[in-house]
């Protein structure tokens, strides 16, 4: 691990700072103030921050709300723990977000924030008010207890856009006047929010009239400018200014139904990709969050620990069967399919794929051409493992799909 000093990368948009361990990442945030104001971050691990100094005192608290005008790109890995008893106005992983500023790509569980004498609250960022972007992002469980203009993802939103962001199963305590599960507050007409839902639990309301399960309140906002937001009615307060259409109340169920959900992967701009995972009896996800239900171009991100149980020796496993779902709008024409074998597994075990489930023996990794997978069809990687003599243990494998063309 880095422990502050960064994986790699010199920072530039082309070669980002490697974010390894909480040191690194405390080391990139804390320093936006001075060198690290239009720098570029990316990560390269699930990030844990119940270690000392960020699970104690005043916590993970970034101390100071200079704008952020670079890009952290979360690559679709975890923070998780994230502690926060701030001293001050402003908190989150970017108290302020400005107006270059593109934050993306990852999830935070387990959330403890306490701040209930303090405004501009939030996980993610505190306050964005001159342009920016959030999107890709999620907060899932923990609680959120806070004053003044503070939500779980941004707590005022004043220019800028938030999308494709999702809050769930967080207890939230509002000890002041605008709290939302996911914006706290959101004003004027260069605000954007698409695509979000949000489910929770309200264990205190300070004031009711200004709490709302997506936005605690609205002021100076057309309509248009919120699309595709769904609130679960686990929390029926709607925020002040909350007008007609602009977000939709629904049970649990109904936003466990893709009959309902399926607008989430609109409004997505010039982009191409599909990034909800939408499917029956389970909420809405982003598509980092399962690889084997969603598959991208150049995901290239592992199938983990496939175990395939004892095999005899100079045998066969028994077969499993990988399902696969083209997340693309485009069809997939090739893939390459690699594995790497679990610690401690034997060198004298080695993996076969197959696309129909009849064998032969392949490299690593295996490329798969002339494929016709159309988007939003799922296909099966037929897999197993061949031992040779003098070996009896097959073990687990990691196992990667790469789409190489598609069109």
């Amino acid at each position: 691990m880095a422990n502050g000093m960064y994986g790699g990368g010199d920072g530039s948009a082309n070669k980002p700072y490697l974010i390894e361990d909480a040191y690194d990442l405390f080391e990139f945030l804390n320093k936006v103030d001075t060198i690290n104001t239009n720098m570029s971050a990316k990560l390269v691990n699930d990030i844990d921050l119940n270690v000392l100094p960020y699970n104690t005192g005043v916590g993970f608290f970034i101390k100071h709300n200079t704008p952020f005008m670079g890009t952290f790109d979360g690559d679709g890995y975890l923070i998780k723990n994230y502690f926060s008893r701030p001293n001050a106005n402003y908190s989150g992983l970017f108290p302020y977000i400005g107006a270059t500023g593109v934050v993306k790509n990852f999830g935070m569980e387990n959330v403890d924030i306490q701040a209930t004498a303090y405004s501009y609250q939030s996980a993610i960022c505190g306050y964005m008010g001159t342009g920016g972007s959030i999107e890709n992002v999620y907060v899932k469980g923990g609680r959120f207890y806070v004053n003044t203009y503070s939500g779980a993802v941004i707590g005022h939103l004043a220019n800028g856009l938030a999308r494709n962001v999702y809050v769930l199963d967080v207890d939230i305590r509002q000890y002041g006047n605008y709290v939302g599960g996911v914006l706290g507050y959101m004003s004027t007409t260069a605000s954007l929010l698409y695509n979000v839902w949000a489910s929770n639990t309200a264990s205190n309301t300070s004031n009711p009239a200004t709490f709302g399960g997506v936005v605690g309140s609205i002021s100076g906002v057309n309509p248009q400018q919120l699309l595709n937001v769904y609130q679960s009615s686990r929390i029926s307060n709607l925020g002040s200014g909350v007008t007609a259409g602009m977000v939709t109340l629904y049970p649990d169920s109904t936003l466990k139904d893709p009959n309902y959900m399926f607008n989430l992967n609109a409004n997505q701009g010039s982009s191409a990709n599909t990034y909800w995972v939408v499917q029956p009896v389970t909420f809405p996800k982003l598509w980092f969050e399962d690889f084997r239900a969603f598959l991208m171009l150049d995901a290239g991100r592992p199938i983990s620990n496939i175990d395939f149980g004892a095999v005899l020796e100079g045998g066969n496993s028994t077969i499993k069967k990988v399902r696969l779902k083209n997340g693309y709008k485009y069809k997939i024409k090739g893939i390459d399919v690699g594995w790497v074998r679990a610690d401690g597994v034997s060198t004298k075990t080695e993996l076969e794929f197959s696309m129909d489930g009849t064998f032969k023996d392949n490299y690593n990794p295996m490329s798969v051409n002339n494929l016709n997978i159309l988007p939003g069809r799922e296909f099966d990687l037929f897999v197993r493992v061949k031992t040779q003599i003098g070996v009896s243990g097959a073990g687990q494998f990691n196992i990667t799909v790469t789409v190489t063309s598609a069109e």
